[in-house]
């Protein structure tokens, strides 16, 4: 037996290029083999040093699923080598090897032995042929799982790659956009810092022309001077030493004083200085804290919500923080290029005050020059002190005039700057806003997505649910009906039997009694005909004891008093005892029914049974109490055995109507009801079902409606609703119940008694819901969180919902006011369109069709707002605010008018 290789289907591909998965060397060794080759005749094409490798590399590829191992018989044969063309012909795999052509007999004794002989190796050639077939399958196998894998995982990684890419382009546009701002930013810094040099450039060139001007001037001036200087110095050089002497001392007490004034005013511009730099870092850390609270009570939230939004949450959380990083970056860089400027304008300020101290010494030295020149010569001095006094006032009016114009420049250049400023601030506050809130769509987006999924999950179980119901009524009628069927054919046959005897029994009279055969014929017409039309007239035959009976009966059963209009037996198809106009106890408490279908004995025509098969109500009109009698929480029974209740267009009497007319079917046992389901299916609200089960002393209830108007406060029409409690003789206690209205869950649980007065009392809750969808006129974006009591006391029924209150507190973390901006009523821009808050709190009451929102808190950084608003039964607005920015030293007090669904603001 030798193991040989062969070529599989993927193989084949391989080598005619219609795949390409190989690497070229594994790829030359895989068309190197012929079919039925062992290892070493694939490796012999080779030199002898690279065998060893060429027969790793074939079991490599036989592993991997492009070759196929036999084990074959060789037997030397001469004849020509096998054909080496490709062989596409697998089915040498499994089908069996023609087997040796058997031997002629031999003379010799041994044919036993090599009889045995060639079925032992026919066994083991069975057995090689079938170990090849398991092998072969387990190889396609392992193709077809590995062809499976692979397109996964080329499908996963198609998706990754697109989500790379996607990631990859939303990056670039985000860089493109950052590269773009800073780009801007820089150009703006440029502008401002060449326009400030040339500035600087402009002032320092005219300095230096007025210095050689004035320089200039005083050569000419002490030429013409220095010779009324030369003769009158001798003479007034003594005196010039004492005035000099004097001159000096009052020069160094003026500069004793003006050097204690500049250390004044630099001790008052260092505390100055110092407060501003402690003010903006307390500003700074206060913003720091706020927004790390902010951050704090974001993570918190986040890590509150449900698994499968942590990965987006946790993307969105690093966006956050390289946008903080961003900003605190942005925020450096300014403080920096704040810095530099102040630096640089206190060095022109020192720079100016140095040289008008210079320029002032410098007068001073000339002036007293001056002075001692012209003492000499009295009108000469005269002439020269007006003519200096009129160049000095006109160059103090120039320096003046200079300062003010750098000045003023100095502010204009600083409003550009902060103009500016603010603009790229508020461009970038705007861009951080349009990303926050195409964030929150997409997150909102997802999670509709996920609920819609969730729903419709929920929708095709219920579905299935609801199938496989139907299917097993449907299961159960049609056994019924056959055992009816065979139960009617059964009474058929007999009834047949019967009248086949009595007409044997007539014949046999006729002949016995031909004289009396008319007779007999009148007498069995009347015996038919009579009962049959007795069948159809009893109907119309008012048994006013019957109807009594069932009054006795039923409030025996019952507990409270019953009233009839009129009873009647109905014998076809099958006996039935009909009462019309049912009322059951008195006033609010009391049921109303149509009619009641009794199913009865034949015996029901002479007496009243004990009990009865089955019990049909139609249109039953049930308040709870009077439904609690019928389900039979006190002692009495219903005189039904263990048969059939159905009801049809049975209401429950609420105020307003909380049920569509249901259809029940319910079970009885030992004259009680131990299980009932309604069910419905109208426009309003859909298909509901109604199911209960009793329990010890209460039932056991549960609702579900695909929608429903919950009853509380304003009419809020949930979807997929569903409702569990406990239904006693004296109260309906809710323990539970949701529903879904405007993206959001509302849920909570409530108690009802109607021992004396009606009282309910209850809970209610909403999460995440969407603001825009229950207050259109009032916002634009944002969801809600609300928890709140509902509480009611009425004498009647009918009275009990419209005068229940609701009180809730309601949070709103982020979103958008519609119809009003803040900013711009504070401006006196007017009223503006929206306005996007960080935070919302109010108290909300509803009583009577009035909603009252007290304690209303509205914050946006530092802008406060605070008021109440009322909103009448006809749906008229009346409100009052007040806005307020205290670093800004803003507020403004509003009146607000319209309606609920168009509020309006004004200052």
């Amino acid at each position: 037996m030798a193991l040989v290789y062969s070529k599989t289907p993927k193989g084949v591909r391989e080598t005619t290029g219609k795949t390409s998965d190989l690497e070229p060397e594994m790829l030359e060794v895989l068309r190197a083999c012929k079919d039925n080759q062992t290892a070493d005749e694939i490796a012999a094409a080779w030199p002898e040093a690279e065998r060893k490798t060429i027969v790793w590399a074939v079991g490599e590829l036989a592993g991997a699923g492009y070759l196929r191992e036999l084990f074959v018989e060789r037997r030397p044969a001469p004849g020509p080598a096998a054909d080496a063309g490709m062989d596409l012909d697998f089915s040498s795999i499994t089908s069996t090897p023609t087997p040796p052509a058997k031997p002629p007999p031999a003379e010799a004794p041994n044919d036993a032995e090599e009889r045995a002989r060639r079925e032992a190796e026919e066994k083991i050639r069975r057995e090689i042929v079938e170990k090849a077939r398991i092998d072969a399958e387990e190889r396609a196998r392992r193709d077809a799982e590995e062809k499976i894998r692979r397109q996964a995982e080329e499908k996963v990684r198609r998706e990754l790659d697109e989500k790379a890419r996607r990631e990859a382009e939303e990056k670039a546009r985000i860089d493109a956009e950052e590269r773009a701002r800073r780009d801007a930013e820089e150009k703006i810094r440029r502008q401002a810092e060449e326009k400030v040099r040339r500035e600087l450039d402009e002032k320092a060139r005219r300095e230096a022309e007025e210095k050689a001007r004035i320089e200039a001037e005083e050569r000419a001036r002490r030429d013409a001077e220095e010779k009324i200087r030369r003769q009158a110095e001798e003479k007034v050089r003594r005196e010039l030493d004492e005035k000099a002497r004097r001159e000096a001392e009052e020069k160094a007490r003026i500069d004793a004083e003006e050097r204690a004034r500049r250390e004044a005013e630099e001790k008052v511009r260092r505390q100055a200085e110092e407060k501003a730099r402690r003010e903006a870092e307390e500003k700074a850390r206060i913003e720091a804290e706020e927004r790390a609270r902010i951050e704090a009570e974001e993570r918190a939230r986040r890590e509150a919500e449900e698994k499968v939004r942590r990965e987006a949450e946790e993307k969105a959380r690093r966006e956050a923080e390289e946008k903080a990083k961003r900003a605190a970056v942005e925020k450096i860089r300014r403080e920096a290029l704040e810095k530099f400027r102040r630096e640089e304008e206190e060095k022109a300020r020192r720079a100016a005050e140095e040289k008008a101290r210079i320029e002032a010494e410098e007068r001073a030295r000339i002036e007293a020059e001056e002075r001692a020149r012209i003492e000499a010569e009295e009108r000469a001095r005269r002439e020269a002190e007006e003519k200096l006094r009129r160049e000095a006032e006109e160059k103090l009016r120039r320096e003046a005039e200079e300062k003010a114009r750098i000045e003023a420049e100095e502010r204009a250049r600083r409003e550009a700057e902060e103009k500016l400023r603010r603009e790229a601030e508020e461009k970038a506050r705007r861009e951080a806003e349009e990303q926050a809130r195409r964030e929150a769509e997409e997150k909102a987006r997802i999670e509709a997505e996920e609920r819609a999924r969730i729903e419709a999950e929920e929708r095709a179980r219920r579905e299935a649910e609801e199938k496989l119901r139907r299917e097993a009524e449907e299961k159960a009628r049609r056994k019924a009906e056959e055992k009816a069927r065979r139960e009617a054919e059964e009474k058929a046959r007999l009834e047949e039997e019967e009248r086949d005897r009595e007409r044997i029994r007539q014949r046999v009279l006729e002949r016995q009694a031909t004289r009396k055969r008319q007779s007999r014929v009148v007498a069995v017409v009347l015996a038919i005909v009579l009962p049959i039309a007795a069948l159809y007239l009893i109907r119309f035959v008012p048994l006013d004891g019957k109807r009594q009976a069932f009054e006795t009966m039923a409030a025996s059963a019952l507990g409270v008093g019953v009233k009839a209009g009129r009873a009647h037996v109905e014998l076809v198809p099958k006996a039935r005892l009909i009462v019309e106009d049912v009322i059951l106890g008195d006033g609010d408490t009391g049921a109303k029914v149509k009619r009641v279908v009794l199913g009865a004995p034949f015996s029901v025509l002479w007496g009243m049974p004990a009990e009865f098969d089955s019990l049909h109500l139609d249109e039953a009109r049930l308040p709870l109490p009077a439904l609690m009698n019928l389900l039979g929480t006190g002692s009495g029974k219903l005189p039904l055995t263990a048969g059939a209740f159905t009801a049809s267009g049975l209401v429950l009497a609420t105020e307003p109507n909380l049920l569509p007319p249901l259809g029940v079917e319910a079970k009885v046992s030992a004259g009680q009801l131990v299980e009932f389901t309604a069910q419905a299916n109208d426009a309003d609200s859909g298909k509901v079902t109604l199911g209960g089960t009793r329990g010890t002393g209460a039932w056991t209830v549960n609702l579900a409606a695909e929608r429903f108007d919950l009853p509380f406060a304003a009419k809020l029409k949930l979807t997929d609703f569903s409702a569990n409690g406990q239904l006693s003789p004296d109260r309906l206690a809710i323990s539970g119940f949701k529903g879904w209205l405007h993206s959001g869950e509302f849920g909570g649980s409530a108690t009802l008694t109607w021992q004396g007065n009606w009282k309910l009392g209850g809970k209610i809750a909403a999460t995440r819901a969407s603001a825009a969808g229950v207050a259109p006129g009032w916002f634009k974006d944002g969801v809600f969180d609300a928890q709140g009591e509902v509480v009611g006391v009425a004498a009647k029924v009918q009275e009990l919902l419209p005068k229940a209150q609701v009180q809730a507190q309601v949070t709103m973390s982020r979103g958008v006011l519609a119809g009003v901006d803040f900013d711009r009523l504070l401006q006196g821009q007017g009223q503006g369109e929206q306005f996007a808050f960080e935070s919302l709190k109010a108290n909300l009451l509803y009583d009577a069709g009035r909603i009252e929102a007290s304690e209303i808190r509205l914050t946006a950084g530092e802008l406060v707002a605070t008021g109440a608003v009322s909103i009448a039964a006809d749906q008229s607005a009346r409100g009052r605010a007040a806005v307020e920015v205290k670093s800004a030293r803003l507020s403004a007090r509003l009146s607000i008018g319209g309606t609920a669904a168009a509020p309006r603001y004004q200052r």
